[in-house]
């Protein structure tokens, strides 16, 4: 049968075929964390007294409010710069493209 794009993916991880409705632990290759939900990323992992195991498999992506609409977004953009560089994590800032394609253009979606 047929599989989908993630079942591929999966399958390729994990070294078998998989399928629908199938439970599969695997680690992860890279994460993208858009602009929109950073602040509520990093609250999250100070909660948890927790930073990124692999910073270097973690890539975020400021494209939602572009340029910033207001102080406030300004603000957070630059929170979200000054968290990535004090954790070495990868930014791709305002004008770098949008989230979706920027991961598969600079090779880190495999």
């Amino acid at each position: 049968m047929p599989q989908t794009l993630a079942e591929k993916i999966l399958s390729h991880k994990v070294g078998r075929p998989v399928g629908a409705g199938e439970l599969v632990v695997v680690e992860v290759d890279q994460v993208m964390v858009v602009d929109s939900i950073a602040g509520s990323f990093f609250k999250r992992l100070e909660y948890l007294n927790a930073t990124p195991r692999y910073p270097e498999r973690v890539s975020i992506v400021i494209d939602h409010v572009a340029p910033a609409a207001n102080l406030e977004v300004a603000k957070a953009q630059k929170e979200i710069r000054e968290w990535g560089r004090r954790h070495g994590i990868r930014v791709f800032d305002v004008g770098r493209g949008v989230c979706h394609q920027v991961l598969i253009e600079e090779g880190l979606a495999q």
